[in-house]
């Protein structure tokens, strides 16, 4: 369920209809706070039109409507159909106002040796609360400003633009400032908000007022300072908050682009053709008396510090694709993607066939069956199999050598099989799209007739396409394995590394850079030891299983590029590690010789794990179950607070009713308090 409200959320960002929210939730507001890049006209009432006045646009700090008030149209379009010359919800100078904004507003109160009187003009409103960004939003937590009432709903939003003022001023403390704008969140957090747009502080020195100044580098070396710690903390609170999404608009980078765009490529790219104090020009409209609808579409600043409307609807259309990366996730190939347990689940199924068998006593060789060159297939649907070299039985050696593919080259997902009273391999794929296909190959070794130990080697290649996003994977596995028999015990110790190499192209949503691409690896080391009691009771095999794993997944290296660093993300050495247990009961029994050669298995039982990231998928075997994410795509938090504990239950099926039709299907699922995940599969593979 959260999953499904969160890509509606992000449609709605889209600019889908309002109506199309789940029954009876509240419709969606944005609140703004902050100063006068977000201010709709606040500041413009309470100083009678003095301030932001008549040659400003209804009491805006610019020429036209402001980022909040095309954020707010973006998202609301169905109340801008229903209320003619709404802008944004309750964005109007008549209405009750949702903006919290005042120009001049500082984030919080300064340190002590900061002038407010110098702050924009304004004197001595800085010293009112409704001019600290963090009394805003207390208001707005209390209710408590002039006799407003607000129902917050989980669908609305805050933005929040601060810092800029504090700087201006002379604040120098720039952990201060963003504690403030922290601070404030907290409040609006209380309030009942959980998605933030947080503007970043754009390079303060470069604007008209101070490019030429002695300050210019000053500030903006606090500028950056603000946004790379505001940026941190904004990763941090996320993880303190699961539910929370903090998207940090990069302004100040966009306004570097737009600054170098307009200086060396004629405003080719942006439209933007005079950004600073140059000749003949005051690099603003109200400096060159250019008022209100005569400011030209190519100037940046409509005054000496405040950006033109066009400026302020680049910021919004940004904002917008910052949000929605976070919302769907960055291309980040995490190593619990599903090719990797694709991969992973394939080669775990191989050694369990392979213990399975050596338990029996069956070793040998076994060889890759092409279709598309062995006579034994024909035809346009078909699948890879497994079977005994030519002369050679099972059992015939110590050393078994063995190989398997799978893949899908049709609209069936494919996967040829033979099954026999032996048990042979029955790797089971997953999701495999046409033209994907996993291969494994290996080696064990009998010793005695207790002992057994191996190798195998997985490598699969993937071509998967999730939202707005392409990828190509390179996955490859090996897992060292043994294996004790001892009566009806089987004991076995298996250690696998997965290591995954993805490239991808990703849709912002940003017109200007509509495409990022990307590249990463990423790797999961997995340690399983399990024990395996077996006794027969008639037809029906039962197992007594316990199974405990250690998993260490590592993002070893992200580069995504594309959009001039606009909307890249450069993500660092990242290690998560959690342990999962799991103990079940497995039943299985043979299908009535009249149905064909097959079998029935049931299995349930408790499991548990220490990271909600990692899940259990290395203790329930080839079930995807909590933790794991599409390919491409990262979901953040896809599942809300996957529980710790629960109960795990599946169910699968394996029948050959000739010597060219097999059937397999399985469905598994893990229960807990918070949700049920689950996953179904069936498969038909034939020869001619």
């Amino acid at each position: 369920m959260g999953l499904t409200k969160r890509r509606l959320r992000g449609a709605l960002l889209a600019g889908a209809a309002l109506a199309a929210t789940c029954t009876g939730a509240q419709a969606q507001q944005v609140y703004s706070f902050g100063d006068s890049l977000s201010d709709t006209g606040n500041v413009n009432n309470l100083t009678l039109g003095i301030a932001a006045g008549g040659d400003y646009f209804d009491g805006r700090f610019s020429n036209g409507y402001l980022w909040t008030d095309y954020l707010s149209w973006r998202s609301t379009g169905e109340l801008q159909r229903l209320n003619a010359g709404l802008i944004g919800p309750y964005f109007t100078r008549t209405s009750k106002p949702y903006n919290f904004a005042h120009g001049g507003a500082l984030s919080g109160r300064p340190s002590s040796d900061v002038d407010t009187g110098l702050l924009s003009g304004l004197g001595f409103l800085s010293n009112f609360a409704a001019f600290r960004v963090v009394d805003q939003a207390k208001h707005f937590r209390d209710q408590s400003f002039f006799g407003r009432t607000f129902r917050s709903s989980r669908y609305d939003y805050a933005t929040i633009s601060a810092g800029g003022n504090d700087y201006f001023a002379g604040e120098t403390d720039f952990t201060r400032v963003v504690n403030n704008i922290f601070q404030a969140i907290d409040y609006i957090d209380d309030g009942g908000i959980r998605y933030f747009f947080l503007l970043d502080v754009p390079n303060v020195g470069d604007t008209p007022a101070n490019i030429l100044t002695s300050d210019r580098f000053a500030l903006n070396a606090l500028s950056q300072a603000h946004n790379s710690l505001l940026r941190d903390r904004a990763l941090s609170y996320e993880a303190a908050n699961p539910g929370s999404i903090l998207a940090v608009v990069p302004a100040a980078r966009l306004f570097e682009l737009v600054r170098q765009d307009a200086l060396f490529n004629g405003g080719g790219v942006y439209g933007f053709t005079n950004v600073q104090p140059g000749a003949g020009t005051t690099g603003n409209c109200l400096g060159d008396g250019l008022k209100l609808s005569a400011c030209p579409r190519g100037y940046l600043f409509y005054d000496d510090i405040h950006p033109t409307s066009p400026a302020h609807a680049i910021v919004a259309d940004l904002a917008i694709a910052t949000f929605n990366a976070k919302l769907y996730g960055y291309a980040e190939p995490l190593a619990r993607s599903a090719s990797s347990k694709q991969v992973s689940t394939t080669s775990s199924r191989v050694v369990t066939s392979r213990v399975q068998a050596l338990k029996l006593g069956l070793t040998g060789s076994g060889q890759l069956i092409d279709p598309f060159q062995s006579a034994s297939f024909a035809g346009q649907n078909g699948g890879l199999g497994f079977q005994t070299l030519p002369g050679v039985e099972l059992g015939a050696s110590k050393l078994s050598v063995f190989s398997f593919s799978e893949g899908s080259w049709s609209d069936l997902l494919a996967a040829g099989r033979q099954l026999d009273a032996a048990r042979q391999m029955v790797p089971r794929s997953l999701s495999l799209a046409p033209g994907e296909a996993i291969f494994t190959m290996g080696a064990d070794y009998l010793v005695g007739e207790t002992m057994a130990m191996g190798a195998a080697m997985t490598r699969g290649s993937f071509s998967r396409q999730r939202l707005t996003t392409d990828s190509y994977d390179e996955t490859q596995s090996l897992t060292l394995y043994g294996t004790m028999f001892h009566g009806p015990m089987t004991y076995t110790l298996s250690a696998t590394n997965t290591v995954t190499d993805q490239e991808s192209r990703r849709q912002t949503g940003f017109v200007y850079q509509p495409v990022v691409t990307s590249s990463s690896r990423s790797s999961m080391r997995e340690v399983v030891v399990e024990a395996d009691y077996t006794k027969a009771f008639g037809p029906v095999e039962l197992h007594g299983i316990a199974r405990v794993a250690s998993t260490e997944l590592d993002l070893e290296a992200f580069d995504e590029s594309g959009s001039q660093g606009l909307l890249d993300r450069s993500v660092g050495d990242r290690t998560i590690q959690g342990f999962s247990a799991y103990a079940g009961i497995r039943a299985e029994t043979a299908l009535p010789e009249k149905l064909g050669l097959g079998r029935f298995t049931l299995e349930a039982g408790p499991v548990a794990g220490t990271s909600d990231e990692l899940g259990y998928a290395s203790v329930v075997g080839d079930a995807l179950l909590f933790g794991v994410v599409p390919d491409a795509v990262n979901l953040r938090n896809p599942f809300g607070n996957a529980e710790r504990m629960g109960v795990f239950g599946s169910a699968s099926l394996e029948l050959m009713t000739s010597e060219t039709m097999t059937f397999a299907a399985r469905a598994a699922a893990v229960d807990t308090a918070a949700r049920t995940d689950h996953v179904v599969e069936v498969n038909l593979a034939w020869r001619f």
